[in-house]
């Protein structure tokens, strides 16, 4: 596949709007010249003989050793490559005998690619010279290989091989910093991509207790080569735009016939009327005029992003960003400018994570903290979740039936199923004494009325709770105190998602519990010691919003708008406020509604569970009126309407009741929350006054 690098083309379209899209469609055809699988005279004198064994002064340089693997992936069957790239490691995907294969058969790839990333120095040999048009042909491929590896890394945590995985990691990371070798803000870009791949597969570990000091300290020495201030030298590449672009025109186009051969060259390129016209009624010393301004401005965005303060950076780019798309600076300064302001978020982003992942990785290498601070309690949740979604269907039903109606007596086979697997609780409990919790599935995935991880909480909840039942039937109180205070964990944890749907299912979780509470004390079952317990977990809730309802609602407010947004037309400025107004002003039930809208959008790789599939169905119809999700959804193609045409009002319009009861919920919660604080104090006090009496 031959795409021409614009390093421009790809950002104009994303920058200037009418009407300047003309220049939008020649930045993105010109960029793409620089990501063709081609290669440049230079590379071609570098990479002739590459599947030979390597001359010394070639073998230290990274950029062989990853052309090398590019040449050899050409020859790995697509089938392999799929099962790979197609392989969800981050859900705990099973490790299959394919997905096993596929990774031996790419094992000589990887090998290549990884001894690349272990040289000190990568030069591509890039044709600088040449402008927009210089070759940028390992980009293309980069991705793929470093994927391929953070699958390598994902599955040797998932076999214990801590070390391994952090070798693996740490290439990655390498792999990445050589990227911004190049100087080329598009090489800056896919470097940052290949560095978030490395870093998701790190958290996996962090997230699992994997690393300890020894791997830590891998993982250290590899991120400390990614600078401080500036990970991925956007910086310096945006300073290397200028040579590339701004000055390479004023070279070219310098002489007597400039004009003519740059309205040939653009037009070529750009596939639009409004550019040769624009261009065609420019004098020569007006256009000449507009490359140097070009060139002041581009001058400018690099001062700005270098000041110290962000804030005062970010104004400063932003102001020269919207001179640049209103034409304040010329045509020519639209066709080859970025927006900088996606630069300087890039920047900000990069140094926040790179500079958060070096800090835990030094706090568990060199201050020796334990790994388990900074586990996540979601990652045993799921392996609990899936131990029961492997139950029969009928063990399934009993306990839903079970904990759904507590003047059901437990069915001996339940008891037994219980009894028999213990280890499915005991990671319930391992998972709710950890202190971190993050249940969001992947960075930027689209938002969904139901989740993976709310189907776990849910089931793993309902599970522990119909093992009270059980323990309740034994008398087993003190045991009883130990299960209830694991749901109130998960609860608790659940209340810090800041989804809709997990307050919804906190606040459920809760009052389950304290259905189960409240007999107990009446009826004196439970000693001092386990008030004490339910009492400790009740007061860990936050006292103003117990279950999270409020942070939920203002965070999916945020979480909806842009995808909001993309559904609506892009050229009214005034769509955008009145979207804010409407949001503002929006209720939980209604937000649920416009989840289920956004819901058939989101691709099945995210792993977010439709609302019709029945295994999800079963657990969330005490919680989420289904009669309703199908009324929203039979509404779609309206509420699609009604976003393409810019009619905001039309899309915050009820296509149904209310998915699940928000507002009454909300209400309650505080009530709910202090009078079981209240009646655990006088429960602890009575007993101590008896106490006191007895003595």
């Amino acid at each position: 596949m031959e795409i021409s690098m614009s390093f421009f083309r790809f950002c104009a379209f994303r920058s200037i709007r009418r009407p300047t899209v003309q220049a939008a469609l020649f930045v993105v055809i010109w960029t793409g010249l620089l990501i063709q699988p081609a290669t440049s005279s230079a590379q071609t004198n570098i990479f002739d003989d590459a599947l030979e064994p390597a001359p010394p002064e070639l073998a230290r340089n990274a950029a062989f050793w990853y052309d090398r693997a590019l040449q050899q992936l050409e020859r790995v069957p697509v089938r392999t490559m799929r099962t790979l790239v197609e392989y969800e490691w981050w859900w705990d995907a099973p490790v299959t005998d394919e997905v096993l294969l596929a990774l031996e058969e790419v094992r000589p790839v990887l090998n290549v690619v990884q001894r690349g990333s272990r040289q000190r120095s990568s030069d591509f040999g890039l044709d600088v010279a040449a402008g927009p048009a210089m070759r940028l042909s390992h980009l293309s491929g980069m991705r793929t290989l470093v994927r391929m590896l953070a699958v390598d890394a994902a599955i040797a945590l998932r076999q214990d091989r801590a070390r391994d995985a952090a070798e693996t990691i740490s290439n990655i990371i390498r792999t990445a910093e050589h990227l911004n070798h190049d100087d080329v803000v598009l090489s800056s870009m896919i470097g940052q991509s290949l560095y978030t791949l490395g870093e998701e597969v790190l958290i996996y570990g962090l997230d699992r207790a994997a690393f300890r000091s020894d791997e830590a300290a891998v993982l250290l020495l590899a991120i400390q080569k990614l600078d401080a201030e500036d990970p991925f030298r956007f910086g310096t590449a945006l300073h290397n735009h200028k040579r590339l672009f701004t000055e390479w025109a004023i070279e070219r186009y310098s002489d007597d016939d400039g004009l003519i051969l740059a309205r040939d060259e653009i037009n070529e390129m750009a596939f639009h009327p409004i550019t040769g016209v624009e261009l065609a009624i420019l004098s020569r010393d007006d256009f000449e005029r507009q490359l140097h301004a070009a060139d002041v401005v581009l001058e400018r965005m690099v001062e700005a992003l270098e000041m110290r303060d962000p804030e005062q950076a970010r104004f400063e780019i932003q102001r020269l960003d919207r001179e640049v798309a209103q034409g304040d600076h010329g045509l020519i300064a639209q066709i080859f400018l970025y927006p900088a302001e996606e630069i300087l978020n890039r920047m900000i982003r990069a140094r926040s994570r790179v500079g958060e992942r070096r800090n835990t990785l030094r706090r568990i290498a060199v201050d020796r903290v334990d790994p388990l601070i900074y586990a996540n309690a979601a990652v045993w949740y799921r392996r609990a979740a899936r131990r029961i979604n492997a139950l029969p269907a009928e063990t399934l039903t009993m306990v839903r039936e079970l904990v759904a109606d507590s003047s059901q007596s437990l069915p001996r086979e339940l008891r037994e199923r219980l009894e028999a697997d213990p280890e499915v609780v005991e990671l319930v409990m391992e998972g709710s004494l950890l202190d971190r919790c993050q249940f969001a599935a992947l960075e930027d995935s689209p938002p969904a009325l139901l989740t993976w991880d709310q189907y776990s909480a849910i089931s793993i909840g309902w599970y522990v709770l119909a093992d009270v039942r059980r323990l309740l039937e034994d008398q087993e109180y003190a045991a009883v105190g130990d299960r209830l205070s694991v749901v109130l964990r998960l609860s608790r944890h659940l209340a810090g998602d800041q989804r809709l749907i997990s307050a919804v299912i906190a606040h459920d979780l809760y009052r389950r519990v304290w259905s189960l509470i409240e007999p107990g004390l009446e009826s004196e079952r439970f000693e001092t010691p386990t008030k004490r317990q339910l009492l400790r977990e009740m007061f860990a809730f936050m006292p103003r919003d117990p279950f999270g309802h409020e942070a939920a609602l203002e965070a999916d407010r945020q979480r909806l708008r842009p995808w909001l947004l993309a559904a609506m037309p892009d050229d009214d400025e005034r769509l955008p406020i009145l979207l804010d107004r409407m949001l503002e002003r929006t209720t939980g039930e209604h937000l649920l509604g416009l989840l289920v809208l956004l819901t058939p959008e989101v691709d099945r790789l995210e792993q977010t569970i439709h609302p019709f599939e029945e295994i999800v169905l079963d657990w969330f119809t005490p919680l989420i009126d289904m009669d309703a999700v199908e009324q929203w959804f039979s509404r779609i193609d309206d509420w699609r309407g009604d976003a393409a045409t810019g009619n905001v009002e039309a899309m915050f319009e009820s296509r149904s009741g209310p998915v699940a009861a928000w507002t009454l919920g909300q209400r309650e919660a505080r009530e709910h929350w202090r009078a079981a604080v209240l009646r655990l104090r006088e429960e602890l006090e009575t007993d101590e006054a008896s106490e006191n009496d007895r003595r």
